[in-house]
């Protein structure tokens, strides 16, 4: 991709910026950063500093070792997402946030946001947090077992439009017959799933 090869060529954030506003690019690639100081980073002891941090144009990214919020030997190693767009505004943005899931730990890695009971409710910054397991091959046992993409016009439903470059090639627009016959069929009519990085046979 030729903005990852001219990425090192940038001094700056300002001028890997400019080049992406430049070129029409609204989503550029995450690149490593460094993290900046301040009283919460000068606080954190080197257990409780992140691994390692991304930013790209919109969002920087903070990835922690998620021990400190699971339980041992209840669940497989997990990462910790801290999310933040660099405006500091609110934002909840699902397809950046899958996108950020991808380009950070991987596209078969599965990741959670967490709505909690009231006792555990931490909402003090317009930050996001993303539960990531590390192990590509476990998945969470619950959700959708196969893929579906669509345009969303069948039968009623509604579907904002795909930003320029960013509709998924297997993308469908589907008739109002064909969503039909898919939910007659309990869903079986749907893409194959997707596990381990293979289609299933």
């Amino acid at each position: 991709m030729e903005v990852e090869e001219k990425l090192v060529k940038f001094k700056t954030h300002k001028e890997y910026c400019k080049y992406l506003k430049e070129n029409k690019i609204r989503f550029g690639p995450f690149y490593e950063s460094s993290p900046i100081e301040n009283a919460i980073t000068k606080a954190s002891d080197d257990y409780d500093a992140p691994k390692q941090i991304f930013k790209n144009n919109l969002y920087q990214v903070s990835m922690f070792e998620a021990d400190l919020f699971v339980e041992e030997g209840e669940w497989p190693e997990m990462w910790h997402l801290s999310i933040k767009r660099l405006d500091r505004n609110a934002f909840h943005d699902w397809r950046d946030m899958q996108r950020i899931k991808n380009e950070i730990v991987g596209v078969d890695n599965e990741g959670v946001e967490l709505f909690p009971m009231e006792r555990r409710l931490v909402d003090s910054a317009n930050q996001y947090h993303m539960f990531v397991i590390k192990d590509s091959k476990v998945p969470f046992p619950f959700g959708f077992r196969t893929r579906l993409v669509d345009d969303g016009e069948a039968c009623g439903t509604k579907q904002r439009p795909w930003r320029e470059g960013e509709r998924p090639p297997d993308a469908t627009h589907m008739t109002d017959e064909e969503l039909l016959s898919i939910v007659k069929s309990g869903g079986e009519k749907w893409h194959p799933s997707v596990t381990n990085g293979e289609e299933d046979a």
